[in-house]
């Protein structure tokens, strides 16, 4: 499927999980779909519903529009897409990175971040991909260990021993409810190894949720995952903390 199309059901579906959706269109502008998704002359019209109808409107006529005139024939001869479609359609594994830097906010400011951006795509059949770092990456896995029922996959550049106590206690928090724990060994701990850790978990995933610092767009780590992901043509949903 074209990440495109991955982008489109990821709305859809964060939409009737009842999502910030004004957040996620900030941060992927529908015109970034595509030409042949949306036509830039039809940005007008959507807009104007926006403001006469609300998001929760244009995020559904984005989806009636995009899908049904991206998917094969079977897709275009129906008028409305059931749950089972976007079921079907919708993306399952999902790549966290974000800032080690959280002490400028509280765990409620966290747990109500993680709450509105990691919750639409945290059923039980999605498949989380985490670095294992402190941080977002910590906060993130024990909210998911204790408000989700996703498999948690934690990725880490050399061994579990080599990461910062914040780190190594989540995960031991976390073992009963961690599907697999991923060392890639390697010889050297530096970015380039952090850098290729995060790759490996993009290439592996559908989406990524980034969690980077508010500001411009940086050279972090989690920029880079993102830029990564945009570069795979993935799509990624940016929540600056």
């Amino acid at each position: 499927m074209k990440g495109s199309a991955v982008l489109v059901a990821a709305l859809a579906e964060l939409i009737s999980r009842g999502g910030d959706v004004a957040s996620f269109l900030a941060g992927n502008p529908l015109h970034r779909i595509g030409a042949e998704w949306v036509r830039h002359t039809q940005l007008g019209i959507l807009r104007h519903y926006r403001q006469s109808v609300g998001f929760q409107s244009i995020g559904k006529i984005a989806v009636t529009g995009c899908v049904h005139a991206s998917m094969s024939s079977h897709w275009k001869s129906r008028r409305d897409m059931t749950t089972y479609d976007m079921e079907w359609i919708m993306t399952r594994a999902v790549a966290i990175t974000g800032t080690r830097a959280t002490a400028h906010r509280d765990l409620a400011g966290y747990a109500e971040l993680f709450a509105s951006y990691l919750r639409p795509f945290a059923d039980a059949d999605a498949h989380f991909y985490i670095g294992g770092a402190k941080g977002i990456d910590s906060l993130s896995l024990l909210w998911l260990v204790g408000n989700a029922e996703a498999r948690i996959t934690v990725v880490v550049p050399g061994t579990v021993q080599q990461q910062p106590d914040e780190a190594r206690q989540a995960i031991a928090r976390s073992r009963g409810r961690i599907t697999e724990v991923v060392e890639l060994r390697t010889e050297q701990l530096g970015a380039p190894a952090f850098h290729a850790r995060n790759r490996w978990m993009v290439d592996r995933s559908d989406m990524v949720i980034g969690f980077p610092l508010a500001g411009p767009h940086g050279t972090s780590g989690t920029w880079q995952t993102l830029d990564y992901a945009a570069q795979q043509v993935k799509p990624h949903l940016v929540v600056p903390v």
